[in-house]
């Protein structure tokens, strides 16, 4: 098989443009992969978000349930006693209304534990990053660049280094 320069150039140049069009065609299905790819992130995103809130929700309702709530009372662990809400004797604390808060709209549950940590411009409960709406309602409660709120019924750990 003899080919003269011009046929090599020839067959060279078609195999270019056949690559071309592949390689092209490559990246149309990876731009379309992404796209889809995006969708189903942002949709599994969604889910997630839905069911976190969902179990938020049941956690409020057990915590409730439980024979030993009371709306009235808190338990001060120094003295072990409850007292009433209303009473004089009131633990005061610059995150009690961010924690009383968070209970409220369910997204913590103080009974059983709970974790918040704000990182700069993002807010994560339980290890669940937030969305930007749950973060700029809870933002003016958190002074600091950089906090976390770990705790439970009986202890509270506040730390809020920058």
């Amino acid at each position: 098989m003899n080919m003269n320069a011009h046929e090599l150039s020839e067959e060279v140049r078609k195999a270019l443009v056949e690559s071309r069009k592949a390689m092209a065609e490559a990246r149309k299905e990876v731009a379309i992969a992404r796209k889809e790819y995006t969708k189903a992130m942002a949709e599994a995103r969604k889910e997630m978000a839905k069911a976190h809130g969902g179990q938020a929700d049941a956690r409020v309702m057990v915590f409730k349930s439980n024979d030993d709530f009371d709306d009235d009372e808190i338990y001060i662990r120094r003295t072990g006693e409850k007292v009433p809400v209303k009473s004089d004797i009131m633990i005061t604390s610059r995150h009690d209304k961010l924690l009383k808060s968070m209970e409220k709209d369910g997204l913590i549950d103080r009974k059983n534990g709970y974790k918040i940590e704000k990182k700069g411009n993002e807010l994560y409960i339980d290890g669940i990053k937030q969305s930007k709406e749950v973060f700029k309602k809870y933002e003016p409660m958190m002074d600091m660049k950089n906090l976390t709120i770990k705790g439970n019924y009986r202890k509270i750990t506040i730390d809020t280094r920058e």
